[in-house]
C-alpha cells in the first residue's frame, strides 16, 4: 500500500512539473501583450546583395574575421578554385548565394559548415586580425573586416578572388 501511495505522489509531481513547464514556456516565448514572438522571415535568394546588412556604422580599431574565398580560373596562381573552369561571373553568383545562405541562418554552426564545404583558402577556418595599419592583409580584405558588424558577413573582391568575410569579434 505504501508503494502505491509513493507512485501516486511521483505521478502528481510529474503532472505539476509539466503544467509549470508549459506555463513558464508560454511566458518566455510570448510577448507581454500575449502575442507570440515571430520567427524572422526567410531571406529571398532572389533579393540582390545588400552590403548594408553587415556594414558597421564606424570602423573598428581591430577585428577578428574568418572568410570563405571563392576564386575563378586564371584569377591568381596562389588560389585554386574547387571548380577549375569557374568564371568570374559564376564565382560572384556563388559568393552571393553563400551570403544569402548565411544571412538566412546567421549562426556560427552554419558559417562553419559553409566554410568547410566552399572555402578555397588553404585552411578553411583560419582567423585573421584586421587592423587599421600593419595587418599584412590585402587592403580590401582588411578594410571590409574592420567595417563589418560582429556576427555579420559581407563580400569583397581581392587579388585572390571573392571573400565572404564574417566578423567574429
Amino acid at each position: 500500500m505504501a508503494q502505491k501511495k509513493k507512485d501516486i505522489n511521483y505521478l502528481a509531481l510529474i503532472i505539476v512539473a509539466a503544467i509549470l513547464g508549459a506555463a513558464l514556456g508560454a511566458i518566455v516565448f510570448n510577448k507581454p501583450e500575449g502575442t507570440p514572438t515571430t520567427v524572422p522571415n526567410k531571406v529571398d535568394f532572389n533579393d540582390p546583395y545588400d552590403d548594408s546588412w553587415g556594414k558597421a556604422d564606424k570602423p573598428a580599431t581591430e577585428a577578428t574575421v574568418t572568410h570563405i574565398l571563392i576564386s575563378w580560373k586564371g584569377k591568381n596562381p596562389r588560389s585554386a578554385p574547387k571548380d577549375p573552369n569557374r568564371t568570374q561571373e559564376q564565382a560572384k553568383k556563388l559568393v552571393e548565394e553563400l551570403w544569402h545562405r548565411y544571412r538566412n541562418d546567421p549562426t556560427a554552426a552554419n558559417w562553419k559548415k559553409l566554410q568547410a564545404e566552399y572555402n578555397e583558402d588553404s585552411a578553411p577556418h583560419n582567423e585573421y586580425t584586421c587592423k587599421p595599419f600593419g595587418s599584412g592583409l590585402d587592403e580590401a580584405f582588411n578594410k571590409c573586416g574592420l567595417e563589418t558588424k560582429v556576427g555579420k558577413a559581407r563580400y569583397i573582391e581581392s587579388s585572390f578572388g571573392y571573400h565572404l568575410i564574417r566578423r567574429e569579434r
